[in-house]
């Protein structure tokens, strides 16, 4: 993802999706997906800054047939919109089976 959250200079394009994501015990929905990261709305305030790293758990809604993926991401970008507080996420290299996991999901969301 871009570090601005409205950039329009995106290497990939976004795919929308409504999956839910647990970071560090706080539940939100992934509201958009790339190659290069993950775009999350929370209803609460997220207690991170940009630059620092969360474990997360993205529970795919179950017709992908995928399983929980959990791994380390790093926070790119943070934008509270009360109610609604967004994140921008990346996946922490290192971690190639949640990395392939992600691509799946992504892939899932393409069709």
């Amino acid at each position: 993802m871009s570090d601005s959250p409205g950039s329009e200079h995106r290497r990939f394009e976004r795919e929308t999706t409504y999956a839910k994501l647990i970071l560090d015990g706080l539940p939100g929905y992934i509201r958009n997906i790339s190659p290069e990261g993950i775009g999350v709305e929370f209803l609460m305030p997220v207690n991170l800054k940009a630059g620092d790293s969360a474990d997360i758990e993205v529970h795919p809604e179950a017709e992908t047939g995928l399983d929980v993926i959990r791994c380390r991401a790093q926070v790119r970008w943070l934008r509270p919109e009360p109610p609604y507080f967004h994140v921008g996420l990346v996946s922490l290299p290192g971690d190639e089976q949640a990395r392939k996991a992600l691509r799946l999901l992504l892939e899932q969301y393409r069709r």
